[in-house]
C-alpha cells in the first residue's frame, strides 16, 4: 500500500510539475531597419550658352554688267594676274559707269590703286566723279561704299612729282572736291557721311600737295 500511495504521489507531483513548467515562448520578431534614405545631390547647372553679336550679312558679290560681256575673258585674264593697270584700262576704255563701278567693288582699292598708272588713275578719279555728279550713287549700298573708298585711296595714290599729268590732276581732284563738299552739304544725314568725309580729306590733301 504505500509503494503504490508513494507511486500515485510521485506520478501526481511529476503531472503536477509539468503542468508547472512555464510554455516556451515564441523567438521575439526583430524589427527590419528602414533603408536610410539616399543622399540627395542637385544636378549643376549647365551655363547658358554665350550669344555673341548678331556678324552683319556679307554685301553680295559683284554681278558682272552686260557692258562688260565682251571683254570678260581677257579682263577675267588680268585679274587673275593681278594686273590691275591692265585690268581697269581696258574697262575705262569702255566709258561705261557701270563697268567702273564694277572694278571698284571687284578690287581692293589698297592693294589695286597703287599698282595703276597715273593716267589710269586719274581716268577712274574724273570718272568716279562724273557718276556722283549725275546722281547714280545711291547712299548707304555696297556700290557707294566701293565709289567712295576707291576716291579716298586714289586720290591718296596721286603722284604730286609727276609733272606730266599735273595740271590734270589738278583739275580733277578739284572738280571732285567740290562734288564732295556738295555732297555732306546737299544731303543731311547722309548715310555714307564718313565716307564722305575721308574722301573730301584724301582729296584735299592731294590737292595740296600739288
Amino acid at each position: 500500500m504505500v509503494t503504490s500511495v508513494g507511486m500515485t504521489s510521485a506520478v501526481s507531483s511529476s503531472s503536477s510539475g509539468a503542468s508547472m513548467a512555464p510554455a516556451s515562448s515564441a523567438p521575439a520578431h526583430t524589427p527590419v531597419p528602414s533603408p536610410s534614405p539616399m543622399p540627395t545631390t542637385s544636378m549643376p547647372m549647365m551655363p547658358a550658352p554665350s550669344v555673341g553679336p548678331t556678324p552683319t550679312p556679307a554685301s553680295p558679290a559683284a554681278v558682272m554688267p552686260e557692258c562688260l560681256r565682251s571683254i570678260a575673258a581677257q579682263l577675267g585674264e588680268s585679274l587673275t594676274a593681278a594686273n590691275f593697270n591692265e585690268a581697269f584700262q581696258q574697262v575705262l576704255s569702255l566709258t561705261e559707269l557701270e563697268g567702273v563701278v564694277y572694278m571698284c567693288r571687284t578690287c581692293e582699292p589698297s592693294a589695286a590703286a597703287p599698282e595703276l598708272s597715273q593716267l589710269v588713275l586719274l581716268s577712274l578719279l574724273s570718272q568716279l566723279n562724273t557718276y556722283m555728279q549725275e546722281g547714280k550713287m545711291m547712299p548707304g549700298t555696297p556700290e557707294s561704299s566701293a565709289v567712295l573708298s576707291w576716291i579716298a585711296e586714289g586720290a591718296e595714290a596721286v603722284d604730286p612729282s609727276d609733272q606730266q599729268f599735273s595740271a590734270a590732276a589738278r583739275s580733277i581732284l578739284d572738280g571732285l572736291n567740290q562734288t564732295l563738299r556738295d555732297t555732306l552739304t546737299s544731303v543731311p544725314g547722309h548715310a555714307d557721311y564718313n565716307a564722305v568725309r575721308r574722301s573730301a580729306m584724301a582729296v584735299h590733301l592731294a590737292l595740296r600737295a600739288l
